[in-house]
């Protein structure tokens, strides 16, 4: 899958994906420069086995807003799938993100019906267009609410989970000789 410039990418050979799947292993935030402009990157890691995906997106773009608002939804103990989505018909032009885990589309946290304290954009005009609209306020909330309260829930999902492997490595069955006259 394509998607102009933004795209699913593994590192080693940034090769792109229709969709990335594994456990959520952290985010953060990056400045950038393209051509002269800065702006915010949004960074999604993921793991699967013995690999790990980086969606790295910028993150003012619909891919990334649509994300993070459903980011506090994810139960971080548990794999996910995403996916992109763009379509261009009759010069229209739609773009989405979709996240499920354990099969089912994970719901956005704050959503037009029930947007709670999520900022909503403002207007603005300037002599080439009558209404352009600002999500500077909102994409600053939410970086912050990314920063504050859902990396510590990611992180503290992979502490569950080192915890866990440690005390499954330490259940080593003894096979000592107990005088079990084994048939091998």
């Amino acid at each position: 899958m394509a998607i102009h410039e933004k795209s699913l990418i593994r590192p080693e050979n940034l090769k792109t994906h229709e969709q990335l799947s594994g456990w959520i292993t952290g985010l953060k935030f990056t400045d950038e420069m393209y051509e002269g402009d800065s702006y915010k990157k949004f960074h999604l890691y993921l793991q699967d086995g013995d690999e790990e995906f980086i969606l790295g997106l910028d993150a003012g773009n619909r891919y990334a807003g649509r994300i993070l608002k459903m980011l506090p939804n994810v139960d971080f103990n548990k794999a996910v799938e995403i996916s992109l989505m763009y379509k261009e018909e009759g010069g229209k032009k739609d773009s989405s993100a979709f996240i499920k885990q354990d099969g089912v589309n994970v719901k956005q946290f704050w959503s037009r019906e029930e947007p709670k304290e999520l900022p909503q954009p403002t207007t603005y005009s300037t002599p080439e267009k009558e209404v352009n609209w600002s999500y500077k306020e909102q994409n600053e909330y939410l970086m912050a609410y990314m920063l504050g309260y859902v990396k510590p829930m990611i992180d503290a999902a992979l502490k569950q989970d080192a915890v866990e492997q440690e005390e499954y490595s330490q259940e080593v069955p003894n096979f000592d000789d107990d005088g079990d006259d084994a048939p091998f």
